[in-house]
């Protein structure tokens, strides 16, 4: 039976996480006829909501950052979000938990900056001048970032290694990585957004901020079309001019924006043949992020005073951080290694750990046990009782994550943010097609929701700059 096209759009964008619903949202209220493709049945990608029994859980993403200062400032208010979803703010947003101290992040960067220098009186001025490179930012001075790691910004500031370790540990949690390892441009900016002014939880759930998206991208004038799966975008001339849905739908497209996997998007929906050699092995050379095991789980009774305050508690029991992420590269998974998160109705608690892709077969036979040792760790550390208390029990593998989202290996963050990963135009908009752009957290030019939520804004102003000079 042959194609046909039913439908006409300026623009398909095919992913409904946070970049696309952004990127859709942008074009739409610009007068662009806009069509966003999502295989899932709810959209928002990692940020989303579902529930078990009389329990609601977020999948992945639990908080926000950059609500009253960052790029979501922004988008909230050019997009009238307000009007949709309201927030509430945990206080503090982030527990790190030692052996030696207990640390918070408090909304009030003033209080995180005297906790901190009570216990590390020595470097109170090293403190001082760290904090204003987040809090004050220079250009100059970011300049300077491309090609160093968060370690190095570290060292450049501090002599403890007790206190580096404190101060890194929400990040590489937010970002998967080590410092040593991580991007300082990424790191600066996922610190000052996710970090000093983090916490942020839309009330009713994270599902709240996805649904407030795909709304307002609706009342724009877009089409959102859940459970629609995109096989193939059709190439003509070095031009991309359609996408092929399940189906053998055709839908015409000006440009298309690519909100999904990478490996997906020139492998799957290009193909080969139209990315060229020096692409292929370019992919090839590229590392995803780390994946995470996640453990759902509902109460009866009290979450306990520490997890009642809605923080995220990062507690690993290595002092290094380095072999905390560089572990579930090499097949080990250690629920030592944890961030844990109560809810805001203290019901629920979502706990996740660092962990390898394996095939589902490997999952099925394994992840009862995991969970088990997983609730056991938590029981011991932080919440006493825990399993006395527990209604509801469940988790979230590796192969989870990619079933639902497309992301291989069940990445949490895309490439993984490194110095070399960092800024590479061919995974923005690739020189070798037309018509096709990267929105979300495969475009290595931003990490979090924030990073993709950036994306999502630049990738429409682009194609509005593009479509106003034509």
């Amino acid at each position: 039976m042959p194609r046909t096209d039913i439908r006409t759009f300026d623009v398909v964008i095919v992913g409904a996480g946070i970049g696309g619903l952004v990127c859709g949202c942008y074009l739409a209220k610009a007068g662009k006829k806009v069509l966003i493709v999502e295989q899932h049945h709810i959209p928002g990608g990692y940020c989303t909501t579902f529930r078990r029994r009389q329990f609601q859980f977020d999948a992945a993403a639990n908080t926000l950052g950059g609500v009253e200062r960052g790029v979501l400032s922004a988008i909230i208010k050019e997009l009238r979000l307000d009007e949709l979803v309201r927030f509430t703010r945990f206080d503090p947003s982030d527990i790190v938990v030692t052996n030696d101290y207990t640390i918070s992040f408090w909304n009030d960067n003033q209080r995180t900056r005297e906790e901190v220098q009570r216990v590390f009186p020595d470097e109170s001025k090293n403190l001082d001048n760290f904090l204003d490179i987040f809090l004050n930012p220079v250009a100059s001075l970011l300049s300077s970032f491309r090609y160093m790691t968060f370690q190095d910004v570290l060292d450049r500031f501090f002599n403890s290694s007790r206190l580096k370790r404190i101060l890194a540990t929400p990040l590489s949690g937010f970002t998967g990585l080590a410092p040593s390892q991580l991007s300082a441009i990424v790191g600066h900016t996922v610190y000052s957004q996710q970090v000093l002014d983090g916490g942020y939880y839309p009330i009713g759930g994270m599902q709240a901020f996805s649904d407030a998206l795909a709304n307002r991208f609706r009342t724009f004038g877009g089409d959102l079309r859940l459970q629609t799966r995109a096989i193939n975008f059709e190439v003509q001339r070095g031009k991309i001019t359609g996408v092929i849905l399940k189906g053998d739908e055709r839908i015409s497209a000006g440009c298309v924006v690519s909100d999904c996997d990478a490996n997906s998007t020139f492998i799957d929906l290009i193909g080969k043949e139209h990315c060229g050699s020096e692409m292929l092995s370019h992919l090839s050379r590229m590392t995803p992020s780390v994946s995470m095991f996640i453990a759902y789980l509902g109460v009866n009774g009290s979450i306990g005073k520490l997890l009642a305050s809605g923080a995220n508690i990062w507690k690993f029991a290595n002092n290094d951080l380095e072999s905390v992420f560089r572990e579930p590269m090499n097949e080990t998974l250690d629920v030592r290694n944890y961030m844990v998160h109560g809810s805001a109705d203290n019901k629920t608690i979502t706990a996740l750990t660092p962990a390898l892709f394996k095939e589902k077969q490997f999952w099925s036979e394994h992840k009862s046990a995991i969970l088990d040792d997983f609730i056991r760790q938590l029981e011991e550390d932080l919440i006493p009782g825990l399993s006395a208390d527990l209604l509801f029990k469940d988790a979230a593998t590796p192969a989870t994550l990619w079933r639902y989202t497309g992301n291989q290996k069940g990445s949490a963050y895309g490439w993984a943010p490194t110095t070399s990963q960092y800024a590479i135009m061919q995974f923005r908009k690739p020189p070798f097609i037309d018509n096709l752009y990267l929105a979300g957290h495969w475009a290595t030019y931003g990490a979090g929701i924030a990073g993709v939520s950036y994306l999502g804004r630049d990738t429409a102003r682009q194609i509005l700059r593009k479509t106003r000079i034509n």
